[in-house]
């Protein structure tokens, strides 16, 4: 008999422990017990996941936009337009002393004239051009009467007053083998561009003359 009674105890122990355990797979479902594995994930976990996958989706749609707009981007070749050289004189840009009012050429509407000392003979120069870019660097041409051309560089700035100088930084050279004495050249607005004044250290010599834009190819 006590083997009987040992045999019906280990059964009742058997049916408690399986009852024990599906109470406990229960309980994983529903309260989700923290030392069990997630075997069965109730709805909130479910959700997730689903919402989870639509952001996967949306993610790589937006990818795979963004990687069709760089495409069409790459094939655009975008070229700015260069400022027209021959644009009227901007007073608002000089007024701001900006350099790029000077962009383009100039023409210096006053006859200079120049003394050879070795001949005496006096040589005018009815062309004279300044050309500037928009930081004030440039070049100037004069176009002697005796059938030689003078040219060299120029640079523009303005003074704390506001003041055009615009400096030669040697004497200029002529396809003759002369040259025109360095000169000092400061302009302000006048009339319908800038009015200027030159001087000659080395000799003294002093002009006024005009510079008007060149709104048009020549």
């Amino acid at each position: 008999m006590p083997s009987k009674a040992l045999i019906f105890g280990l059964s009742l122990g058997l049916v408690g422990l399986s009852a024990a355990w599906a109470g406990l797979a229960l309980q994983a479902c529903a309260v989700r017990a923290p030392f069990l594995p997630d075997a069965c994930p109730g709805d909130a976990v479910t959700g997730a996941r689903g919402e989870l996958a639509v952001l996967d989706a949306r993610t790589a749609d937006l990818t795979a936009r963004i990687a069709a707009a760089e495409r069409e981007l790459a094939r655009i070749q975008c070229v700015a337009s260069p400022p027209d050289p021959y644009g009227p004189f901007d007073r608002d840009l000089w007024q701001a002393r900006q350099l790029g009012a000077l962009y383009g050429c100039w023409a210096l509407d006053s006859t200079y004239a120049t003394r050879d000392v070795d001949t005496d003979e006096v040589i005018t120069y009815g062309t004279w051009q300044m050309c500037f870019n928009g930081r004030g660097e440039g070049r100037q041409i004069m176009q002697g009467s005796d059938g030689s051309q003078c040219a060299g560089p120029v640079t523009a700035g303005f003074t704390a007053q506001g003041r055009l100088q615009v400096v030669e930084a040697d004497n200029l050279a002529c396809s003759d083998g002369g040259y025109i004495h360095r000169r000092d050249i400061a302009c302000g607005l006048g009339g319908a561009g800038l009015q200027c004044d030159t001087l000659q250290p080395e000799t003294g010599g002093e002009a006024s003359l005009g510079m008007s834009k060149i709104t048009q190819p020549l």
